[in-house]
């Protein structure tokens, strides 16, 4: 599960590969896994990403949380939990990387090999719309983006997380 995250939150410094010209992306999500016996879970949001290494994500379905990507920190937010958890990203795929090295497929269509893993691209705009892969656990997994913006104002304030006092962090 925590190689998941570090996929998916990966994805918000990578969205600016494949030479697109822009310094922020904003979009909302939906976001299915579906596991090798066929269940499937959808989740639903917003990301709001900037160069360098900065996004928010922030899921409204099925539950409330907030992942914060601060260059090489990940900061879960749970509001039901009342907690944050503190991760260092460490054995992550480099979504950037693997973005850099897709080969057109054809049209507005893109792949990327990293190790075992074949990752899919549709991009409409110069931007991402689509990203399907298979995991190494066989969930696949799709995200796709709507409404969305480049180059909007984006303070710095938005990917800082400050927890109130009743807030349990775990580090």
């Amino acid at each position: 599960m925590i190689r998941k995250i570090f996929v998916f939150i990966s994805l918000s410094i990578s969205v600016f590969a494949l030479n697109f010209d822009y310094e922020t992306f904003e979009a909302n999500f939906v976001q299915s896994i579906k596991n090798k016996s066929g269940k499937k879970i959808v989740y639903s949001g917003k990301i709001t990403a900037k160069k360098p290494n900065y996004a928010l994500w922030e899921y409204t379905k099925p539950v409330k949380k907030s992942v914060y990507v601060n260059n090489d920190t990940i900061i879960v937010y749970e509001p039901l939990l009342s907690q944050a958890k503190y991760l260092k990203k460490k054995n992550s795929v480099s979504l950037d990387a693997i973005l850099k090295k897709a080969k057109p497929e054809g049209g507005d269509e893109y792949s990327a090999k990293d190790g075992d893993i074949t990752y899919k691209f549709k991009i409409k705009d110069n931007m991402i719309e689509r990203l399907t892969y298979k995991d190494s656990l066989e969930n696949d997994t799709e995200i796709v983006f709507s409404e969305r913006k480049k180059n909007s104002q984006i303070s710095q304030k938005t990917f800082e997380f400050t927890p109130s006092p009743d807030i349990d962090i775990i580090k």
